[in-house]
């Protein structure tokens, strides 16, 4: 089953990115450091995954999610196969960020 996307638009690309990341921390996950053109990794209740770019392509796969930015948005992603309580902490948050736009869950 592929899950929605949490997407987080701001006027500059760094506050998204930071309102995403805390987003993500609150709920639980971990993220891996900034690659050049690259996503970043996203784990639950696990310890922070490598850049990207150190990591095996199955390891890549392995990951439950992945968090990338563009001009004035940051994206989350979770992996279809992330485990059950990832994916419940990611609706959480999901549900979170539209309480706070105002959309009804």
């Amino acid at each position: 089953m592929a899950h929605p996307l949490a997407k987080f638009e701001n006027v500059d690309r760094e506050d998204a990115m930071r309102e995403a990341l805390n987003a993500l921390e609150l709920a639980g996950f971990v993220v891996g450091p900034e690659a050049a053109h690259a996503p970043r990794g996203v784990m639950f209740g696990s310890s922070a995954p490598r850049g990207w770019h150190q990591l095996s392509r199955s390891q890549q796969l392995d990951l439950h999610g992945q968090m990338w930015g563009g001009e004035n948005h940051a994206t989350i992603m979770l992996h279809a196969d992330a485990p059950a309580d990832a994916t419940k902490a990611f609706y959480r948050l999901l549900a979170s960020v539209e309480s706070r736009r105002g959309i009804a869950a």
